[in-house]
């Protein structure tokens, strides 16, 4: 568990800094697969319109 022991020497302000990086990651990750999600269904509507 090298990556935890560094994490936990980093301090409040790494500790801070790390853990919104993850979160960025895991968020922006999420998001973009919203997105596509929403475009695909949009795709599905207006093919189903022209159809």
């Amino acid at each position: 568990m090298k990556a935890l022991d560094t994490f936990m020497g980093l301090g409040p302000t790494g500790k801070i800094a790390v853990s919104t990086v993850l979160a960025l990651l895991v968020f922006g990750t999420a998001g973009y697969a919203l997105i596509v999600m929403g475009m695909l269904i949009l795709v599905d509507i207006v093919i189903d319109d022209i159809l």
